[in-house]
């Protein structure tokens, strides 16, 4: 658990410091849970299906959204 926090927040300080995502959001992974994983999978499919597969949302957040969970919730029992 403690791992999956240091690594979301290192996520957010790359695309923040390093690929320009907007500071005003927190990052892609504070940002994503802010509005919603629904939200952040919809716009992935719609991604994926123009601009490819790495585009696809990835399993564990597919489950997290599908659960109503957020990231707090990983590694928690279910």
């Amino acid at each position: 658990m403690r791992e999956l926090r240091s690594a979301r927040s290192d996520i957010d300080i790359v695309y923040v410091n390093g690929y320009g995502f907007p500071s005003y959001k927190g990052g892609p992974m504070f940002w994503g849970q802010q509005v919603g994983f629904e939200k952040v999978i919809a716009t992935m499919q719609k991604l994926a299906a123009t601009h490819g597969q790495r585009w696809r949302p990835a399993a564990l957040l597919e489950r997290l959204a599908a659960a109503g969970k957020g990231w707090s919730d990983v590694g928690k029992p279910a």
